[in-house]
């Protein structure tokens, strides 16, 4: 059973019909948890939107000379469907109302592909997919509307956590910046609460209107199991209705974009990236792709083992990006950074965090930057020029397809 916008709240699992549910880790008072859901939740939930698409998979000749594939003529088509999540509204020159959602590319085709969009106030309109990117698998879509509707309140990520007993005193200290004028920023670290949301519209029965889905989790530092190593992970329970649609914090700020691998838990991709594919898409049509051919970890996300060696030679250091493994013969490789290197410095700025070093790299796509790394091996600081290469096409990420049949077919960018 899934949420409706003015019903109780549920939480959507595959194998079965609903229960109810509070943000975790508040087992002391179920009721105030179960309140600043619904408050979080309401306050997001009228940005929230349900897409789909039906498409028809092309024949495909085997060496047998047979056809696999769809008829044209006689199999119906598979549908699609995802959430997503309206980012912009503004007026056009005709008095009327363009708003733009910001969802996932892989399940809605490319630029010019026509979808249908079910909002929250049970309206259904046709929207445009504007751009894509099919590596980061974020789309923009456009739609026109009679009146305007409420936009999302985004909020970028901080994921840094220095190694000190007052941070672990005050996880609130971990958040060092805001985005986008925000007085008060919001802070992540292992175990923040969070909620996954996503819109199920009824499509397949052309009906108007579409329910809310909400599962409550936490923010966890494990890896994905997806291509892009740029994804955090939440221990939100979803399925692949929630894939583009928003995952948001306790005060119902956008703080990423969902996907699915595993129903277990939600793939997200920080709005601090998301954001930033959604700005170029819409002045360039374009992403910048940074390829460095490395693995990278906070810090704190490190073995004990290694924070103890790191600690014995830099008794300073409390934060910074852990190298976990190099590409032979990559960007990195070639600037001499080494598995278990401690980034501190990158661009003669101080790097905290991955998303940090992300959005560094990001900027200085095709040029070439200084690195600044503490080598536990050898004791000292090196100082290393490393290019920052464009990825190529037969480099971009692999997502999953998944129609409303929950058939699965890989889809290669």
């Amino acid at each position: 059973m899934a949420l409706s916008l003015y019903g109780r709240i549920s939480i959507l699992d595959p194998n079965r019909r609903g229960y109810d549910v509070k943000l975790p880790g508040d087992n002391e008072n179920p009721e105030k948890s179960l309140l600043a859901a619904k408050l979080a939740i309401l306050k997001a939930s009228p940005c929230v939107v349900c897409l789909s698409k039906y498409f028809r998979e092309e024949k495909k000749e085997e060496d047998n000379g047979s056809k696999v594939g769809k008829d044209d003529k006689t199999d119906p088509p598979d549908l699609v469907a995802c959430s997503g999540t309206i980012v912009e509204c503004e007026q056009d020159e005709e008095g009327g109302w363009i708003g733009t959602i910001l969802t996932s590319a892989s399940l809605l085709g490319s630029p010019g592909s026509l979808v249908r969009v079910c909002l929250a106030d049970r309206k259904v309109c046709s929207g445009e997919v504007q751009a894509s990117d099919l590596h980061y698998n974020i789309a923009v879509v456009k739609i026109k509307l009679d009146v305007p509707v409420p936009t999302a309140v985004l909020r970028h990520l901080d994921d840094c956590m220095p190694l000190s007993i007052e941070a672990l005193r005050n996880p609130k200290s971990f958040q060092l910046r805001s985005q986008y004028g925000h007085s008060s920023p919001f802070n992540i670290h292992p175990g923040s609460k969070v909620i996954a949301l996503g819109r199920r519209g009824n499509v397949r029965a052309c009906n108007v209107g579409g329910h809310l889905l909400a599962s409550p989790g936490k923010f966890s530092i494990d890896w994905c199991d997806l291509d892009c190593r740029e994804l955090f992970k939440a221990s939100c329970t979803v399925a692949p209705d929630f894939i583009g649609g928003p995952l948001i914090n306790s005060d119902g700020e956008v703080i990423g974009v969902n996907f699915y691998h595993d129903h277990y838990y939600t793939p997200f991709l920080p709005i601090n990236i998301a954001f930033r594919c959604f700005e170029q898409l819409k002045r360039h049509k374009k992403v910048n792709h940074p390829s460095l051919g490395m693995e990278v970890t906070n810090l704190y996300a490190a073995s004990l083992e290694f924070l103890g060696k790191i600690m014995l030679k830099f008794p300073g250091v409390s934060e910074g990006v852990l190298v976990e493994m190099v590409e032979v013969g990559s960007p990195a490789d070639h600037a001499g950074i080494k598995p278990y290197d401690v980034i501190i410095q990158c661009g003669g700025s101080r790097v905290s965090c991955s998303l940090e070093l992300f959005e560094i790299m990001w900027d200085k796509t095709g040029e070439s930057v200084e690195v600044t790394v503490k080598r536990a091996s050898i004791g000292d600081t090196v100082n290393l020029i490393m290019a920052v290469d464009e990825a190529s096409p037969d480099m971009y990420n692999r997502w999953p397809i998944f129609t409303l049949s929950r058939k699965i077919r890989p889809f290669y960018s």
